[in-house]
């Protein structure tokens, strides 16, 4: 939604800059196409992912996709509880972005999932996921 709502604002607020009568300072465009370029790049790499965690059985399983709208691939993880190590949730960028890192036991020792993007989850699914994997270990 974040990305949806900004991206709009931005693509509206250039292209009004074309239908304005009367001088328009030279900055004004390319501060506009630098701001559409960054809010591609940040949400492109922020990880804002749709996330869908539950046990089912005795394996941990975690569905996610970007929620950006190119190149979406749709992923998940299982996890057999047996093998699960534990989990870490990362910060960055000042507490910005999240990201969940999943470990699991392996015969030679312990192997890391790939990283899972948190920022676009709400506070209370967090507490959720958090609930999950806490049992599951």
């Amino acid at each position: 939604m974040i990305f949806s709502l900004s991206w709009m604002i931005l693509i509206v607020t250039f292209a009004i800059t074309f239908f304005i009568s009367g001088p328009l300072p030279s900055w004004v465009r390319p501060t506009l196409i630098i701001a559409l370029v960054l809010v591609v790049i940040i949400f492109y790499t922020g990880g804002f992912f749709y996330l869908r965690a539950e046990k089912k059985e005795d394996v941990l399983e975690i569905k996610y996709y970007n929620l950006f709208p190119v190149g979406r691939m749709f992923q998940a993880m299982q996890v057999p509880l047996k093998q699960f190590h534990h989990y870490e949730i990362k910060n960055s960028f000042g507490g910005w972005f999240k990201w969940l890192v999943i470990f699991q036991e392996m015969r030679g020792g312990v192997a890391k999932f790939p990283n899972v993007g948190l920022s676009a989850v709400s506070r209370s699914t967090l507490k959720e996921l958090e609930e999950l994997l806490k049992v599951s270990k």
